[in-house]
């Protein structure tokens, strides 16, 4: 697996799978914020579709980092499933 590399930082997967690394993300909200979020998504009050600005497969999850990392072009960037 190729180390990632997305102009900000550097990423090798196969390094933290050979020292057991658990990675989590942050940014500043709580479980229960997540709960409202997605309690506004089901109650239909929140249309989630027109923020996803980019769809990229996880082939492209490179691209996909760069992408999301510039503010000016993208609000949100999924990450599909190929096949």
């Amino acid at each position: 697996m190729a180390l990632v590399t997305t102009g900000l930082s550097e990423f090798d997967p196969m390094r933290a799978v050979q020292r057991e690394i658990t990675l989590r993300g942050s940014a500043n909200v709580t479980p229960a914020d997540f709960r409202e979020a997605i309690d506004l998504l089901a109650q239909g009050r929140v249309r989630m579709q027109p923020l996803i600005t980019h769809r990229l497969p996880l082939s492209e999850i490179e691209d996909a980092f760069h992408t999301q990392s510039d503010a000016e072009s993208s609000v949100k960037v999924m990450v599909t499933q190929e096949g």
